[in-house]
């Protein structure tokens, strides 16, 4: 099983639309092609949020566009910056694009939360997420599947101000459990545009994928 993670994308509603002086688009369409360069055999991919930096439906259509082409299931989650309405309505149009709720690849369940709330940067898990996610794990408990969490903001601090100012503000208890669950191996998150492995006790592993827009310096203050 080979997974391909694609985050903060950060795409706008209008071609050729700077943000901090960069295309989105023009960063969204060189990952593309360095994944068909690269010939890489995989099976799905994973959007891990921020999809879109304004939530528009022109910026979903255009993403959609483009992963299509790949023939791929992709299944996501949303991020801080979109709009979930607009996400799902666009994205349920094709037969590609699942959301992430919870899904079985061959030995591993995945399970997607979300971590957003409107007009904020950082992240909160939910009364009813977090029963929701121990409702799923107990469903399965018997089968003893590897078990991912996919959820856009990190729930520990990575070590760089500029994100560590807006993780899962309440994940404490939820890391507690995590580490008392020895089925659970990953955390899949975005947001901290750059690659981050931490270990989270003693078995699972947190793990954060690039931005095709922009990467944050490691240990960076601001967004140079």
């Amino acid at each position: 099983m080979k997974i391909i993670q694609i985050s903060d994308l950060h795409i706008k509603k209008t071609p050729n639309t700077l943000l901090y002086g960069i295309d989105p688009r023009n960063g969204f369409e060189l990952t593309l092609k360095s994944i068909l360069n690269s010939k890489i055999d995989f099976d799905s991919f994973f959007l891990t949020g921020d999809i879109s930096d304004d939530g528009s439906i022109e910026s979903y259509e255009y993403v959609l566009s483009f992963l299509e082409k790949f023939n791929k299931n992709i299944y996501f989650i949303n991020g801080n910056h979109d709009s979930k309405k607009n996400l799902i309505s666009v994205f349920s149009k094709s037969k590609y694009f699942a959301p992430l709720n919870e899904l079985i690849l061959e030995n591993w369940l995945f399970i997607g939360l979300d971590s957003c709330l409107e007009a904020k940067d950082s992240g909160f898990l939910s009364d009813t997420e977090i029963q929701r996610f121990e409702k799923i794990i107990n469903k399965h408990k018997e089968k003893n599947f590897n078990i991912g969490v996919v959820v856009h903001h990190h729930p520990i601090l990575v070590g760089t101000p500029l994100i560590d100012d807006c993780p899962i503000v309440n994940a404490s208890k939820w890391i507690d459990y995590i580490k008392k669950n020895y089925q659970i191996k990953l955390i899949i998150t975005g947001h901290v545009h750059n690659h981050y492995s931490i270990e989270i006790g003693e078995i699972a592993k947190l793990e954060t994928g690039f931005s095709s827009f922009s990467l944050f310096k490691k240990g960076g203050s601001n967004e140079n």
